[in-house]
């Protein structure tokens, strides 16, 4: 009988500990991937992230170790109450900086922050490796909150050509 009980007793401890661990990790935040627009797409502490995307390299080749890469993205502040990016990262960079001016980025509420092509934009400096076109890449965006969103972003075509139709009804 005491094989048994401390064989319960055990089982007890261990569905005890998972009990917490999952009531723990429910109350924390963690981004969410939302919505079916191209790019990577999430949303932390009420800032929504769309279209986080890299340029897609020119060269069949890619974006080689030293080059500098584009990377575009979206931000929309519903939480309410302003908020601020004021950093990014990669680990295959040496540094990501807005490509005019300096961070912070101030995010009003309920407006857009558009960090695209054209217009000031995050840059991943000195890459450490190759990145071809749909590779995906791990960037860091830094809030004042504290609060940072880890997302794989790829190596896409901004402006990607339509998609074909059917030239004939047996086509589809």
């Amino acid at each position: 009988m005491k094989t048994t009980s401390s064989h319960i007793a055990s089982i007890r401890r261990a569905a005890t500990a998972v009990t917490a661990v999952l009531v723990l990790t429910s109350c924390a935040t963690y981004p969410t991937t939302t919505g079916d627009s191209p790019g990577t797409n999430l949303e932390i502490d009420g800032v929504k992230i769309r279209y986080a995307h890299l340029e897609a390299p020119e060269d069949p080749d890619g974006w080689e170790t030293g080059d500098d890469v584009p990377l575009y993205v979206w931000l929309h502040n519903s939480s309410g109450e302003p908020r601020t990016l004021t950093g990014a990262s990669s680990p295959i960079a040496s540094k990501v900086t807005l490509s005019e001016g300096a961070f912070p980025v101030d995010l009003p509420t309920m407006e857009w922050a558009q960090l695209e092509r054209g217009a000031p934009h995050l840059v991943l400096h000195d890459i450490e490796e190759q990145v071809r076109g749909a590779e995906f890449v791990t960037v860091t965006l830094e809030f004042a909150s504290g609060r940072t969103a880890v997302m794989d972003v790829e190596a896409v075509d901004p402006n990607p050509d339509p998609p074909q139709l059917p030239t004939s009804d047996t086509d589809g």
